[in-house]
Protein backbone atom coordinates (compact mmCIF):
# COMPACT_ATOMS: atom_id res chain seq x y z
CA UNK A 1 0.00 0.00 0.00
CA UNK A 2 1.52 3.05 -1.12
CA UNK A 3 1.23 6.88 0.48
CA UNK A 4 -0.65 9.21 -2.25
CA UNK A 5 1.41 12.20 -0.95
CA UNK A 6 4.33 10.24 -1.44
CA UNK A 7 3.12 9.57 -5.12
CA UNK A 8 2.53 13.14 -5.72
CA UNK A 9 5.80 14.23 -4.16
CA UNK A 10 7.35 11.68 -6.41
CA UNK A 11 5.80 12.94 -9.71
CA UNK A 12 7.86 15.84 -10.62
CA UNK A 13 10.48 15.59 -8.00
CA UNK A 14 12.38 13.37 -10.60
CA UNK A 15 12.09 16.05 -13.22
CA UNK A 16 15.11 17.61 -11.74
CA UNK A 17 16.91 15.32 -13.70
CA UNK A 18 15.61 16.98 -17.58
CA UNK A 19 17.93 19.67 -16.77
CA UNK A 20 21.26 18.30 -18.51
CA UNK A 21 22.70 21.04 -19.92
CA UNK A 22 22.79 21.80 -23.47
CA UNK A 23 26.45 21.64 -23.94
CA UNK A 24 28.36 20.67 -27.14
CA UNK A 25 28.35 17.12 -26.32
CA UNK A 26 29.54 16.07 -29.74
CA UNK A 27 32.91 18.64 -29.49
CA UNK A 28 33.13 18.27 -25.70
CA UNK A 29 32.85 14.28 -25.32
CA UNK A 30 33.63 12.90 -28.68
CA UNK A 31 36.16 15.18 -30.08
CA UNK A 32 33.44 15.99 -33.07
CA UNK A 33 33.50 12.33 -33.94
CA UNK A 34 29.99 11.83 -35.17
CA UNK A 35 29.70 8.01 -35.75
CA UNK A 36 31.17 7.28 -32.04
CA UNK A 37 28.10 9.90 -30.71
CA UNK A 38 25.56 7.77 -32.09
CA UNK A 39 27.04 4.17 -31.69
CA UNK A 40 26.65 5.76 -27.77
CA UNK A 41 23.52 7.63 -28.05
CA UNK A 42 21.72 3.91 -29.99
CA UNK A 43 23.17 2.06 -26.55
CA UNK A 44 21.52 4.52 -23.95
CA UNK A 45 18.43 4.88 -25.56
CA UNK A 46 18.14 0.84 -26.44
CA UNK A 47 18.15 0.05 -22.48
CA UNK A 48 15.04 -1.39 -21.42
CA UNK A 49 12.08 0.39 -19.96
CA UNK A 50 11.56 0.68 -16.12
CA UNK A 51 9.27 -1.21 -14.84
CA UNK A 52 6.99 -1.52 -11.45
CA UNK A 53 6.06 -4.15 -8.94
CA UNK A 54 2.24 -4.79 -9.14
CA UNK A 55 0.01 -2.13 -8.30
CA UNK A 56 -1.78 -3.24 -5.14
CA UNK A 57 -4.32 -0.11 -5.42
CA UNK A 58 -3.80 3.42 -2.88
CA UNK A 59 -4.10 4.19 0.97
CA UNK A 60 -6.31 7.64 0.72
CA UNK A 61 -7.57 9.60 3.70
CA UNK A 62 -10.56 11.03 3.06
CA UNK A 63 -8.91 15.20 2.56
CA UNK A 64 -6.43 13.40 0.03
CA UNK A 65 -9.63 12.31 -1.75
CA UNK A 66 -11.28 15.74 -1.84
CA UNK A 67 -8.11 17.53 -3.22
CA UNK A 68 -7.97 15.06 -6.00
CA UNK A 69 -11.20 16.64 -6.90
CA UNK A 70 -13.57 13.50 -8.24
CA UNK A 71 -16.52 15.02 -7.72
CA UNK A 72 -18.37 16.62 -10.04
CA UNK A 73 -20.01 19.27 -8.26
CA UNK A 74 -20.81 21.77 -11.46
CA UNK A 75 -22.77 20.99 -14.61
CA UNK A 76 -20.59 21.12 -18.12
CA UNK A 77 -21.31 21.31 -21.55
CA UNK A 78 -19.14 19.30 -24.30
CA UNK A 79 -16.88 21.25 -26.62
CA UNK A 80 -14.75 20.45 -29.00
CA UNK A 81 -12.22 22.94 -30.23
CA UNK A 82 -10.55 21.91 -33.90
CA UNK A 83 -6.37 22.49 -34.03
CA UNK A 84 -4.62 23.24 -37.25
CA UNK A 85 -3.95 19.54 -37.84
CA UNK A 86 -7.32 18.79 -38.03
CA UNK A 87 -7.49 17.05 -34.44
CA UNK A 88 -10.03 17.96 -31.89
CA UNK A 89 -8.87 19.02 -28.39
CA UNK A 90 -11.94 18.20 -25.53
CA UNK A 91 -13.43 20.59 -23.31
CA UNK A 92 -15.64 20.86 -20.56
CA UNK A 93 -17.76 23.96 -20.87
CA UNK A 94 -18.77 26.12 -17.82
CA UNK A 95 -21.08 28.88 -19.45
CA UNK A 96 -21.61 32.25 -18.58
CA UNK A 97 -22.65 35.26 -20.25
CA UNK A 98 -20.09 37.05 -20.08
CA UNK A 99 -17.13 38.56 -22.55
CA UNK A 100 -14.81 37.20 -20.42
CA UNK A 101 -13.07 33.23 -21.23
CA UNK A 102 -10.19 31.34 -18.85
CA UNK A 103 -8.82 28.72 -20.35
CA UNK A 104 -7.81 25.78 -18.11
CA UNK A 105 -5.24 23.63 -18.04
CA UNK A 106 -4.68 20.35 -15.71
CA UNK A 107 -1.37 18.32 -14.55
CA UNK A 108 0.71 15.88 -15.48
CA UNK A 109 -1.28 12.55 -16.32
CA UNK A 110 -4.42 14.22 -15.44
CA UNK A 111 -7.06 15.61 -17.42
CA UNK A 112 -9.98 18.28 -17.48
CA UNK A 113 -12.38 15.74 -15.35
CA UNK A 114 -10.72 16.12 -12.14
CA UNK A 115 -10.57 19.92 -12.75
CA UNK A 116 -14.71 20.26 -12.67
CA UNK A 117 -14.61 22.09 -8.74
CA UNK A 118 -11.58 23.96 -9.70
CA UNK A 119 -13.38 25.33 -12.91
CA UNK A 120 -16.57 25.51 -11.28
CA UNK A 121 -14.92 28.20 -8.64
CA UNK A 122 -12.89 29.88 -11.16
CA UNK A 123 -16.02 30.92 -12.63
CA UNK A 124 -17.85 31.98 -9.51
CA UNK A 125 -15.00 33.87 -8.31
CA UNK A 126 -14.71 36.10 -11.91
CA UNK A 127 -18.44 35.24 -13.46
CA UNK A 128 -16.65 34.42 -16.54
CA UNK A 129 -16.88 31.32 -19.15
CA UNK A 130 -14.29 29.01 -18.44
CA UNK A 131 -13.02 26.01 -20.58
CA UNK A 132 -11.22 22.61 -18.89
CA UNK A 133 -9.76 21.96 -21.57
CA UNK A 134 -8.01 18.02 -22.10
CA UNK A 135 -4.57 18.22 -23.51
CA UNK A 136 -3.58 16.29 -26.92
CA UNK A 137 -3.92 12.72 -26.04
CA UNK A 138 -5.17 13.40 -22.64
CA UNK A 139 -8.61 12.46 -21.44
CA UNK A 140 -11.39 12.40 -24.37
CA UNK A 141 -9.09 14.89 -26.59
CA UNK A 142 -7.86 13.18 -29.58
CA UNK A 143 -4.39 12.22 -30.11
CA UNK A 144 -1.37 9.75 -29.14
CA UNK A 145 -1.50 9.53 -25.35
CA UNK A 146 1.62 10.75 -23.88
CA UNK A 147 2.85 12.04 -27.59
CA UNK A 148 2.65 14.87 -29.40
CA UNK A 149 3.95 15.33 -33.13
CA UNK A 150 6.64 17.80 -32.44
CA UNK A 151 7.80 19.98 -29.87
CA UNK A 152 5.72 22.84 -28.88
CA UNK A 153 2.62 21.19 -29.98
CA UNK A 154 0.86 21.60 -26.70
CA UNK A 155 1.50 24.92 -26.89
CA UNK A 156 0.34 25.35 -30.44
CA UNK A 157 -2.86 23.45 -29.52
CA UNK A 158 -3.61 26.45 -26.90
CA UNK A 159 -2.56 29.03 -29.26
CA UNK A 160 -5.21 27.58 -32.01
CA UNK A 161 -8.08 27.54 -28.57
CA UNK A 162 -7.21 31.34 -27.79
CA UNK A 163 -7.56 32.03 -31.38
CA UNK A 164 -11.07 30.22 -31.69
CA UNK A 165 -12.33 32.44 -28.37
CA UNK A 166 -11.40 35.25 -29.78
CA UNK A 167 -13.26 34.71 -33.04
CA UNK A 168 -16.34 34.75 -31.09
CA UNK A 169 -15.26 37.16 -28.02
CA UNK A 170 -13.12 39.79 -29.82
CA UNK A 171 -13.55 42.53 -27.52
CA UNK A 172 -13.48 39.67 -24.40
CA UNK A 173 -10.59 39.07 -22.25
CA UNK A 174 -8.53 35.85 -21.97
CA UNK A 175 -7.19 34.03 -19.17
CA UNK A 176 -4.68 31.13 -19.03
CA UNK A 177 -5.07 29.27 -15.75
CA UNK A 178 -2.49 26.35 -15.10
CA UNK A 179 -2.05 23.51 -12.48
CA UNK A 180 1.21 22.16 -12.33
CA UNK A 181 2.06 20.86 -15.52
CA UNK A 182 -0.52 23.32 -16.96
CA UNK A 183 1.33 26.20 -15.50
CA UNK A 184 4.50 24.52 -17.38
CA UNK A 185 2.71 24.71 -20.96
CA UNK A 186 1.79 27.85 -20.63
CA UNK A 187 4.99 29.33 -19.91
CA UNK A 188 6.08 27.50 -23.01
CA UNK A 189 3.23 29.58 -24.97
CA UNK A 190 4.37 32.67 -23.25
CA UNK A 191 7.61 31.71 -25.11
CA UNK A 192 5.87 31.93 -28.29
CA UNK A 193 5.06 34.92 -30.67
CA UNK A 194 1.26 34.45 -29.73
CA UNK A 195 2.19 35.77 -25.96
CA UNK A 196 0.48 38.83 -25.98
CA UNK A 197 -2.68 37.60 -26.85
CA UNK A 198 -3.87 36.62 -23.35
CA UNK A 199 -5.06 39.70 -20.52
CA UNK A 200 -4.00 37.67 -17.84
CA UNK A 201 -2.17 34.23 -16.64
CA UNK A 202 -2.98 32.59 -13.12
CA UNK A 203 -0.69 29.61 -11.55
CA UNK A 204 -1.82 26.95 -9.19
CA UNK A 205 1.69 25.54 -7.91
CA UNK A 206 3.30 25.52 -11.57
CA UNK A 207 5.68 23.37 -13.07
CA UNK A 208 8.10 26.57 -13.85
CA UNK A 209 11.02 24.59 -15.48
CA UNK A 210 12.67 21.42 -15.93
CA UNK A 211 15.28 23.05 -13.88
CA UNK A 212 13.25 24.62 -11.26
CA UNK A 213 14.74 25.32 -7.88
CA UNK A 214 11.39 24.16 -6.14
CA UNK A 215 11.73 20.77 -6.48
CA UNK A 216 11.03 18.69 -2.98
CA UNK A 217 13.93 16.63 -2.19
CA UNK A 218 12.85 13.22 -1.94
CA UNK A 219 12.20 12.43 2.46
CA UNK A 220 14.47 9.78 3.63
CA UNK A 221 11.98 6.64 4.47
CA UNK A 222 12.94 2.74 5.90
CA UNK A 223 10.42 2.12 3.78
CA UNK A 224 10.81 0.71 0.22
CA UNK A 225 8.00 2.44 -1.12
CA UNK A 226 7.12 1.93 -5.50
CA UNK A 227 7.75 6.02 -6.94
CA UNK A 228 4.63 6.46 -8.94
CA UNK A 229 6.67 7.70 -11.62
CA UNK A 230 10.15 6.55 -13.23
CA UNK A 231 12.49 8.28 -15.25
CA UNK A 232 14.33 6.77 -18.09
CA UNK A 233 17.52 8.19 -17.43
CA UNK A 234 19.78 6.85 -19.70
CA UNK A 235 17.25 7.12 -23.04
CA UNK A 236 16.82 10.70 -22.35
CA UNK A 237 20.68 11.43 -22.27
CA UNK A 238 21.11 9.02 -25.36
CA UNK A 239 18.46 11.19 -26.94
CA UNK A 240 20.06 14.77 -25.58
CA UNK A 241 22.69 13.39 -27.17
CA UNK A 242 21.46 12.69 -30.94
CA UNK A 243 19.28 16.16 -30.83
CA UNK A 244 22.37 17.83 -30.40
CA UNK A 245 23.65 16.60 -34.02
CA UNK A 246 19.56 17.35 -35.35
CA UNK A 247 18.30 13.77 -35.39
CA UNK A 248 14.98 13.81 -33.92
CA UNK A 249 14.05 10.65 -35.47
CA UNK A 250 13.77 8.98 -31.79
CA UNK A 251 11.64 11.80 -30.04
CA UNK A 252 9.27 9.36 -30.10
CA UNK A 253 10.47 7.25 -27.78
CA UNK A 254 8.96 7.01 -23.95
CA UNK A 255 11.04 8.86 -20.91
CA UNK A 256 8.48 9.20 -18.43
CA UNK A 257 6.93 5.87 -17.18
CA UNK A 258 3.28 6.27 -14.99
CA UNK A 259 2.98 3.28 -11.95
CA UNK A 260 -0.59 3.09 -13.45
CA UNK A 261 -3.11 -0.13 -14.17
CA UNK A 262 -1.89 -1.52 -17.51
CA UNK A 263 -5.68 -0.97 -18.60
CA UNK A 264 -4.81 3.18 -18.31
CA UNK A 265 -4.84 4.77 -21.38
CA UNK A 266 -1.97 7.22 -20.43
CA UNK A 267 0.77 5.19 -18.70
CA UNK A 268 4.13 7.32 -20.06
CA UNK A 269 5.57 10.32 -21.65
CA UNK A 270 7.74 10.82 -24.67
CA UNK A 271 10.59 12.44 -25.27
CA UNK A 272 9.40 14.92 -27.03
CA UNK A 273 6.21 15.54 -24.86
CA UNK A 274 8.37 15.56 -22.03
CA UNK A 275 10.19 19.05 -23.53
CA UNK A 276 6.62 19.84 -24.56
CA UNK A 277 4.76 19.98 -20.78
CA UNK A 278 7.55 23.11 -19.43
CA UNK A 279 10.55 25.41 -20.26
CA UNK A 280 14.35 23.63 -20.10
CA UNK A 281 15.34 26.83 -18.11
CA UNK A 282 12.65 28.48 -15.79
CA UNK A 283 14.01 32.21 -16.01
CA UNK A 284 13.41 32.31 -19.45
CA UNK A 285 10.08 30.72 -19.21
CA UNK A 286 9.34 33.09 -16.69
CA UNK A 287 10.87 36.31 -18.36
CA UNK A 288 8.51 35.56 -21.25
CA UNK A 289 5.30 36.12 -19.12
CA UNK A 290 4.02 40.11 -20.27
CA UNK A 291 0.65 39.85 -19.07
CA UNK A 292 -0.58 40.50 -15.37
CA UNK A 293 0.39 36.87 -13.11
CA UNK A 294 -0.82 35.56 -10.19
CA UNK A 295 0.68 32.68 -8.43
CA UNK A 296 -0.99 30.24 -6.10
CA UNK A 297 1.55 27.75 -3.78
CA UNK A 298 0.04 25.83 -0.61
CA UNK A 299 2.79 25.81 2.45
CA UNK A 300 2.13 21.88 2.38
CA UNK A 301 2.78 21.39 -1.26
CA UNK A 302 4.43 17.95 -1.73
CA UNK A 303 5.72 19.04 -5.27
CA UNK A 304 7.29 22.02 -4.40
CA UNK A 305 8.70 24.14 -1.54
CA UNK A 306 6.54 27.04 -1.20
CA UNK A 307 9.15 29.91 -0.15
CA UNK A 308 11.80 28.47 -3.33
CA UNK A 309 8.97 28.62 -5.79
CA UNK A 310 7.83 32.09 -4.73
CA UNK A 311 11.62 33.05 -4.40
CA UNK A 312 12.05 32.01 -8.20
CA UNK A 313 8.65 33.38 -9.43
CA UNK A 314 9.73 37.29 -7.92
CA UNK A 315 12.88 37.11 -9.03
CA UNK A 316 11.90 37.09 -12.52
CA UNK A 317 8.27 38.40 -12.93
CA UNK A 318 6.19 41.50 -11.55
CA UNK A 319 3.79 38.16 -10.15
CA UNK A 320 1.87 38.42 -7.64
CA UNK A 321 2.62 35.31 -5.63
CA UNK A 322 0.78 34.04 -2.71
CA UNK A 323 1.50 31.10 0.18
CA UNK A 324 -1.46 29.89 0.94
CA UNK A 325 -1.05 27.90 4.59
CA UNK A 326 -1.86 24.23 5.15
CA UNK A 327 -3.00 23.97 0.83
CA UNK A 328 -1.77 20.78 -0.76
CA UNK A 329 -0.42 20.67 -4.10
CA UNK A 330 -3.79 19.70 -5.05
CA UNK A 331 -5.64 21.35 -2.20
CA UNK A 332 -4.03 24.83 -3.81
CA UNK A 333 -7.09 24.89 -6.65
CA UNK A 334 -10.19 24.27 -4.26
CA UNK A 335 -8.85 26.26 -1.46
CA UNK A 336 -11.09 28.99 -0.02
CA UNK A 337 -8.63 31.73 0.35
CA UNK A 338 -6.88 31.61 -3.18
CA UNK A 339 -10.46 32.07 -4.77
CA UNK A 340 -10.60 35.31 -2.16
CA UNK A 341 -7.55 36.18 -4.09
CA UNK A 342 -8.29 35.18 -7.44
CA UNK A 343 -11.74 37.25 -7.08
CA UNK A 344 -9.56 40.27 -6.39
CA UNK A 345 -6.80 40.08 -8.48
CA UNK A 346 -9.45 39.34 -11.57
CA UNK A 347 -11.55 42.17 -10.56
CA UNK A 348 -7.97 44.71 -11.00
CA UNK A 349 -7.75 43.13 -14.62
CA UNK A 350 -11.27 43.80 -15.59
CA UNK A 351 -10.94 47.16 -14.68
CA UNK A 352 -7.70 47.48 -17.45
CA UNK A 353 -8.43 47.67 -21.26
CA UNK A 354 -8.46 44.53 -23.01
CA UNK A 355 -4.96 43.64 -24.86
CA UNK A 356 -3.48 45.48 -27.29
CA UNK A 357 -3.06 44.21 -30.57
CA UNK A 358 -0.25 46.06 -33.01
CA UNK A 359 0.38 45.81 -36.48
CA UNK A 360 1.91 48.12 -39.52
CA UNK A 361 1.72 49.51 -43.00
CA UNK A 362 3.55 50.93 -45.88
CA UNK A 363 3.00 51.65 -49.06
CA UNK A 364 3.61 54.01 -52.34
CA UNK A 365 1.06 56.76 -52.45
CA UNK A 366 0.24 58.60 -56.17
CA UNK A 367 -1.77 61.77 -56.25
CA UNK A 368 -2.96 65.20 -58.59
CA UNK A 369 -2.44 68.23 -58.27
CA UNK A 370 -4.52 71.33 -59.36
CA UNK A 371 -2.85 74.15 -59.75
CA UNK A 372 -3.53 77.35 -61.42
CA UNK A 373 -5.60 74.75 -63.64
CA UNK A 374 -2.50 72.66 -64.71
CA UNK A 375 -2.72 68.82 -63.41
CA UNK A 376 0.43 67.59 -62.49
CA UNK A 377 1.37 63.83 -60.58
CA UNK A 378 2.55 63.87 -57.20
CA UNK A 379 4.22 60.58 -55.86
CA UNK A 380 5.05 59.55 -52.30
CA UNK A 381 5.17 57.21 -49.34
CA UNK A 382 3.23 56.64 -46.06
CA UNK A 383 3.48 54.23 -43.03
CA UNK A 384 1.53 53.53 -39.91
CA UNK A 385 1.57 51.48 -36.73
CA UNK A 386 -1.84 50.12 -36.44
CA UNK A 387 -3.70 49.93 -33.26
CA UNK A 388 -6.43 47.70 -32.24
CA UNK A 389 -6.85 47.39 -36.33
CA UNK A 390 -9.09 50.75 -35.69
CA UNK A 391 -6.34 53.37 -35.19
CA UNK A 392 -3.19 54.18 -37.09
CA UNK A 393 -0.46 56.91 -36.30
CA UNK A 394 2.05 57.68 -39.01
CA UNK A 395 4.15 59.95 -41.37
CA UNK A 396 3.70 60.76 -45.30
CA UNK A 397 5.80 62.42 -47.73
CA UNK A 398 4.86 63.41 -51.50
CA UNK A 399 6.53 65.70 -54.37
CA UNK A 400 5.82 67.02 -57.40
CA UNK A 401 7.03 65.20 -60.74
CA UNK A 402 6.89 67.80 -63.42
CA UNK A 403 6.48 71.75 -63.88
CA UNK A 404 4.08 74.21 -63.14
CA UNK A 405 4.29 76.83 -65.49
CA UNK A 406 3.91 80.58 -64.22
CA UNK A 407 3.75 82.98 -67.19
CA UNK A 408 3.65 86.43 -66.32
CA UNK A 409 4.20 86.74 -62.69
CA UNK A 410 5.51 89.90 -61.31
CA UNK A 411 8.03 87.64 -58.53
CA UNK A 412 10.70 89.64 -60.45
CA UNK A 413 11.78 92.58 -61.61
CA UNK A 414 10.44 91.61 -65.28
CA UNK A 415 6.41 91.52 -65.64
CA UNK A 416 7.23 88.60 -68.26
CA UNK A 417 9.66 86.04 -67.35
CA UNK A 418 8.48 82.48 -67.95
CA UNK A 419 8.64 80.55 -64.23
CA UNK A 420 7.72 77.63 -62.95
CA UNK A 421 6.74 75.58 -59.53
CA UNK A 422 8.09 72.86 -57.76
CA UNK A 423 6.52 71.54 -54.44
CA UNK A 424 6.77 68.70 -51.97
CA UNK A 425 4.92 68.49 -48.90
CA UNK A 426 5.42 65.65 -45.72
CA UNK A 427 3.95 65.03 -42.48
CA UNK A 428 2.14 63.38 -39.53
CA UNK A 429 -1.21 61.55 -39.95
CA UNK A 430 -4.02 59.42 -37.67
CA UNK A 431 -6.41 57.58 -39.22
CA UNK A 432 -9.52 55.75 -38.38
CA UNK A 433 -10.49 52.22 -39.77
CA UNK A 434 -14.35 51.95 -40.21
CA UNK A 435 -13.89 48.61 -41.87
CA UNK A 436 -10.71 46.76 -41.66
CA UNK A 437 -10.39 42.99 -42.89
CA UNK A 438 -8.46 41.03 -45.21
CA UNK A 439 -10.46 41.75 -48.39
CA UNK A 440 -11.73 45.58 -47.88
CA UNK A 441 -10.44 48.59 -45.70
CA UNK A 442 -12.05 51.94 -45.80
CA UNK A 443 -10.77 54.62 -43.45
CA UNK A 444 -10.38 58.52 -42.48
CA UNK A 445 -6.98 60.25 -42.73
CA UNK A 446 -6.68 63.54 -41.08
CA UNK A 447 -2.76 64.52 -42.45
CA UNK A 448 -0.94 67.66 -40.67
CA UNK A 449 2.32 68.82 -42.18
CA UNK A 450 5.08 71.15 -43.70
CA UNK A 451 5.70 71.73 -47.42
CA UNK A 452 7.82 73.66 -49.46
CA UNK A 453 7.76 75.66 -53.00
CA UNK A 454 10.75 76.69 -55.35
CA UNK A 455 10.03 79.32 -57.97
CA UNK A 456 12.94 79.10 -61.27
CA UNK A 457 13.67 80.70 -64.25
CA UNK A 458 12.03 78.54 -67.05
CA UNK A 459 15.24 79.15 -69.48
CA UNK A 460 17.78 79.02 -66.22
CA UNK A 461 16.53 76.94 -63.72
CA UNK A 462 17.61 79.41 -61.50
CA UNK A 463 15.69 80.19 -58.34
CA UNK A 464 14.06 83.76 -58.56
CA UNK A 465 11.71 83.33 -54.83
CA UNK A 466 12.68 81.28 -51.78
CA UNK A 467 10.90 78.33 -50.08
CA UNK A 468 7.77 79.33 -47.82
CA UNK A 469 7.03 76.72 -45.28
CA UNK A 470 3.09 75.57 -45.78
CA UNK A 471 1.03 73.80 -43.35
CA UNK A 472 -0.84 70.83 -44.92
CA UNK A 473 -4.07 69.24 -44.07
CA UNK A 474 -5.92 66.81 -45.92
CA UNK A 475 -6.36 67.35 -49.56
CA UNK A 476 -5.10 71.12 -49.37
CA UNK A 477 -2.62 73.92 -48.79
CA UNK A 478 -3.51 76.39 -46.33
CA UNK A 479 -1.69 79.72 -48.10
CA UNK A 480 0.80 82.12 -46.72
CA UNK A 481 0.51 86.22 -47.04
CA UNK A 482 3.09 86.68 -50.06
CA UNK A 483 2.52 83.69 -52.31
CA UNK A 484 -1.58 84.06 -52.55
CA UNK A 485 -1.95 82.46 -55.88
CA UNK A 486 -1.21 79.09 -53.90
CA UNK A 487 -4.64 79.34 -52.60
CA UNK A 488 -6.00 78.41 -55.68
CA UNK A 489 -4.38 74.53 -55.13
CA UNK A 490 -6.64 71.82 -53.91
Amino acid sequence: MKNIKIIISSLLTLLITFSISAQSILQDHFNGNKDSLIAEATKLINMPDPTFEANTGLSVDSTTLADMGLGQVYKTENHHFKMRDGKKIFAYRFPEKSQNTIILIHGVGSSAYLYNKTAGLLREATQAEVFAIDLRGHGQSEGQPGDVEYLDQYADDLTDIIHAIKKDKPKGKIILAGHSMGGGVILRHAMSNDANTVDGILFFAPLIGHNSPAFQQPANSTKQEEPFLKVHITRLIGLKMLNEIGNYQYDNLPVLFLNLPESTPLRQYTYRANMSMTPDDYQQGLQAIKSPLLVLVGSRDEVFNAEKLRHAILENTKAETQIIQDATHNGIRHNTQSFDLIEKWFSAISAKPSTSEFGSYSGISLKSSNLMNQHNPMIGGMGAFVLNKRFAFGGFGHGMLGKTTLQGSNLTDSDNTDLYLEMGYGGLFAEYFFVNNKRFRLSTPLKIGYGAVGVYADKTDEKVEKSRHIAIQESSLLPTPDLPWLSSWA
